[in-house]
């Protein structure tokens, strides 16, 4: 058998660059300063998120009037049913294929939601920064092919993930739909508008603002009333009237939507919850969380720490 020879042999063992470099490495040479390159802290990285969906009325506002501003970021996916929606200051006919992204602390009320049913995904979520997102009162946008397949694919790892790398991939591909959907295909608000439900929004409007910036202080239905120059007594029966619903049990909800919100919160001890929420005391506080959740807020933050599951708020307790 023929040996090769010893400078062909260690060809065969190491081939030259032009034999193995693909064609485009050349291209990217060198720099003159090693030290400043592309960063990444402008990407959307959503933390704290959950998808959920909603299908007829009673999920959408269980207790007939939702908390209406909140600290998260809010995506609702339109796959049927056309509905209108209040964003801030304006209103948007919402549509399949069509989606709304929420900042925090903005007012929104879906309405005229159709009777047999419809299907919307939720996607909400926490950001380290609101700059990320820069909007101001929400959107409306129409979704590409694109989104509406990343979409499923976030879903898909957020129903079964085999890792946190999982996790992260999940977040990743919808912050990149988020952050896609601010800079295109936004819709305008609508020209026509139902005047009954614009007064109805910007009466629940008024209050909800008042409720969210006066919580601290142990707000109550008379404060309410003097802000919009009502009496109480009719403005109880007007609340009422438009929402199925007390304004105190709103009121209640507010609160307890709040504290679940913050127990987690490292930083906060479970007296400064309390105060936040507007409760008068931390027993006023514990006995309602407890009624609402089933355990006190203590036991509840050790839940939550030990990495368990949330559990449903029942605010008709």
């Amino acid at each position: 058998m023929e040996t090769a020879k010893p400078e062909e042999y260690h060809t065969q063992l190491h081939p030259t660059k032009e034999d193995t470099a693909p064609k485009w490495l050349k291209a990217i040479g060198d720099l003159p300063d090693h030290y400043h390159g592309h960063v990444w802290q402008n990407g959307v990285m959503p933390n704290n998120y959950m998808f959920f969906l909603r299908q007829n009325a009673e999920e959408l506002s269980p207790t007939r009037v939702t908390q209406n501003l909140h600290q998260r970021y809010e995506l609702v996916v339109n796959y049927s049913g056309s509905a209108r929606v209040c964003l801030g200051d304006d209103e948007y006919d919402f549509n399949p294929g069509s989606a709304t992204l929420i900042p925090p602390e903005t007012f929104h009320r879906y309405y005229n939601v159709p009777e047999d049913g419809f299907l919307w995904l939720f996607f909400t979520f926490d950001l380290s920064s609101k700059n990320l997102l820069p909007i101001k009162s929400g959107l409306m946008t129409e979704l590409t092919d694109a989104h509406l397949k990343s979409i499923k694919q976030a879903t898909q790892i957020y129903l079964d993930p085999c890792s946190e790398l999982d996790i992260f991939e999940a977040a990743l591909t919808m912050g990149r739909v988020c952050q896609s959907a601010v800079k295109t295909h936004t819709l305008s608000p609508v020209d026509t508008i139902d005047l009954q439900e614009h007064e109805t929004n910007h009466f629940l409007k008024k209050i909800a603002r008042f409720v969210d910036r006066e919580m601290d202080f142990a707000v109550r239905i008379d404060d309410i009333a003097k802000h919009l120059e009502m009496s109480e007594s009719n403005l109880r029966k007007v609340f009422r009237e438009n929402f199925g619903v007390s304004l105190g049990a709103y009121l209640r909800q507010s609160r307890l939507t709040r504290g679940v919100q913050l127990i987690n919160c490292p930083d906060l001890s479970i007296s400064d919850v309390a105060k936040r929420c507007g409760f008068e005391s931390i027993n006023s506080f514990s006995q309602s969380f407890s009624r609402a959740i089933g355990m006190p807020p203590s036991a509840y933050r050790q839940h939550l720490a030990e990495g368990k599951s949330p559990i449903h708020v029942n605010f008709e307790q």
